[in-house]
Formats: structure tokens, C-alpha cells, sequence
């Protein structure tokens, strides 16, 4: 399993912090949708949010593969194609959203889509963690960040599954605010940490 050639790496490498930071932001108001839902019964277009949010999230995940590949290839290789598939399908929800509210179809469902949201969301975060903590290249701080994500998502699907207030949005608010601050953190510690980020190519006049 490796993932495509097609993928322009090193422009995601350079830029995971930033997709990483930007998708913290826009999860922000995803988990303010979900409260002002929970909280004044109100329809918001909380998935817009989660959509492009995550969207951006998988692409900064994306990113750090380059790094990875050459020191933990399994988890590497297989966390990366999982973040592909999470671009993929979080695209798919945001692009479903945004035609749902212009009034181009009835329905925001991206149907068999949405289960590569849960899978890419448990697993690909984890996997990529379990690389970051496995490489030199990387803090084992950076390691844990990227590993929460899916830690997050498992916990608000252990609450559902044992039969938790499925209907209490202001509980998945908190959860989804758990996951804005991770990706801020993420994003936060590649662009403090030394590592690749969006940092320009020095010129041949700087190395000179």
C-alpha cells in the first residue's frame, strides 16, 4: 500500500502547519455550531464547517508523510493513504454542504462516504502518530498531538455506543472543540518545532 505519486508532497510538506492551523480554525465554529444547535434548538451548518475544517486537517496530515516515509514505512504509508481518503471524503461532505444550502439538492448526505470519514478520522491520525513517535525527526510532543484526533473521535463514539445523550449536540460541541485545539497544536508545534513548514527555499544569494 503506498500512497500515489500524483500527490505534490513537497508542496503539502511545506505547508502542514498552515493546513493544520487553518483547520483548527475553521473546527472552531464547527463546535459553536454544535452548541448554538444543542443549546437554542437552531439549525446550523455545523458539517459545512467540519467539512472544510477536516478537509484541510487530512491535507496537513498528507504532509508530514515525506518526512516519515524513509523511518516508519508501514504506519507512514498506510496513515497517509487513510489521510487521502479523509481529504476525499471531508471534501465531499463540505462540497455536499455548500450545494445543500444553495439549493442544488435536498440532501447534504455524501452517503457510503461518510464511513471513510470514520475510518480515516480512528485510524489515520493514530497511524501517523505511531510514525512521528517512531521518527527522530519529530518531537515525541508532535507524536501524541497527531495521535489525538482519532483518540477524540473514538471517545465521542464510545459515548454514543454505550448509549450516551445521542441527541445532546452541546456534548459533541465539546469534542468537537477538543479536536480545534489539537489541530491548532499540531499546527503550532510544526511551525515552532524545526521541522519542515512554510518556510521559503533559501536562495542561492542566502546559502552564499
Amino acid at each position: 500500500m503506498q500512497p500515489p505519486d500524483t500527490i505534490p508532497w513537497e508542496w503539502l510538506e511545506r505547508r502542514s502547519a498552515t493546513l493544520f492551523l487553518a483547520g483548527g480554525v475553521l473546527l472552531v465554529p464547527f463546535a459553536a455550531s454544535l452548541a448554538a444547535a444543542g443549546l437554542l434548538d437552531v439549525e446550523t451548518p455545523e458539517s459545512l464547517f467540519a467539512g472544510a475544517g477536516l478537509t484541510l486537517a487530512f491535507l496537513g496530515l498528507l504532509g508530514l508523510y515525506p518526512g516519515l516515509a524513509d523511518r516508519s514505512r508501514w504506519p507512514a504509508r498506510v496513515g497517509a493513504v487513510l489521510a487521502a481518503l479523509g481529504v476525499v471524503s471531508f471534501l465531499a461532505v463540505f462540497v455536499a454542504n455548500v450545494a445543500h444550502l444553495a439549493g442544488v439538492v435536498a440532501s447534504p448526505s455524501v452517503g457510503p462516504l461518510g464511513a471513510l470519514n470514520v475510518v480515516a478520522l480512528l485510524l489515520g491520525f493514530p497511524l501517523t502518530g505511531l510514525a512521528v513517535l517512531r521518527s527522530a525527526a519529530h518531537s515525541r510532543t508532535l507524536g501524541l498531538l497527531v495521535s489525538a484526533p482519532g483518540v477524540i473521535f473514538a471517545g465521542n463514539v464510545i459515548r454514543l455506543a454505550v448509549g450516551g445523550p445521542v441527541g445532546a449536540a452541546e456534548v459533541a460541541a465539546v469534542f468537537a472543540l477538543a479536536q480545534a485545539l489539537t489541530m491548532l497544536g499540531i499546527g503550532y508545534a510544526l511551525r515552532t518545532g524545526g521541522i519542515p513548514g512554510d518556510r521559503p527555499e533559501p536562495t542561492a544569494d542566502a546559502v552564499a
